[in-house]
């Protein structure tokens, strides 16, 4: 079985590749110019092991909350994968529950916890959690955080945090591969990032009009 893991929605992206043969990682910084990155970088771990995106079983990918583009253009890739691949199975991850994933693994919490990230404009994703990384509620946009541990990622650097994860590309396989087991598979045609605001320019626009009106 041949998987293909791809993260875009951290300013550091992601991708693990597991055959037959073993597993292979590579990230690289997709805060600039991201659509022009990763496709190529997909194709350089694909040709660096001797395979075709043709030849993948699985992929797995980062559907946020997280950089609207980023997001958007994990999503676009792999809904293009399946057009041409008509056999892959997907695995949608939600960027907050890899993260919980990440740090139970690693940090053996022994209580509730939760993810954060920075949704821009003093505002945070979060979704509270079990010490084992179940989840407790949805993912909320919020202005105020809850009071416990907070995981944050580490190239967001977030003040708020206190403890730091990086979900590396190997937390990012684990946690696919987790879901591949439980046959946490979903409709190739029909699964959608997970945005919870609006993009800035949306939330700009909106800004205009509601003052148009007023």
């Amino acid at each position: 079985m041949k998987i293909l893991c791809i993260n875009t929605a951290f300013s550091v992206a992601s991708l693990a590749l597991k055959t037959e043969n073993g597993e292979d990682f590579l990230t690289l910084d997709a805060n600039a110019k991201s659509s022009e990155k990763v496709l190529p970088a997909i194709d350089d771990i694909l040709q660096k092991n001797g395979i075709s995106i043709g030849e993948i079983d699985i992929v797995s990918v980062v559907v946020g909350p997280g950089s609207f583009t980023g997001v958007r253009i994990g999503a676009a890739l792999v809904k293009g994968f399946c057009v041409a691949v008509p056999h892959l199975k997907v695995v949608a991850v939600n960027s907050l529950d890899l993260m919980a994933f990440d740090f139970a693994c690693f940090h053996a919490p022994s209580k509730n916890f939760c993810a954060i990230q920075n949704a821009l404009g003093g505002r945070f994703f979060v979704r509270e959690y079990a010490s084992d990384a179940t989840p407790l509620g949805q993912a909320k946009l919020v202005c105020e955080l809850p009071t416990e541990t907070k995981v944050g990622l580490k190239p967001e650097a977030l003040s708020e945090a206190d403890v730091f994860v990086d979900c590396a590309p190997t937390a990012l396989l684990q946690y696919s591969l987790a879901l591949i087991e439980a046959n946490a598979f979903v409709d190739a045609k029909t699964f959608a990032p997970v945005y919870l605001r609006l993009s800035q320019a949306e939330e700009n626009l909106q800004k205009k009009e509601e003052n148009a009106e007023n």
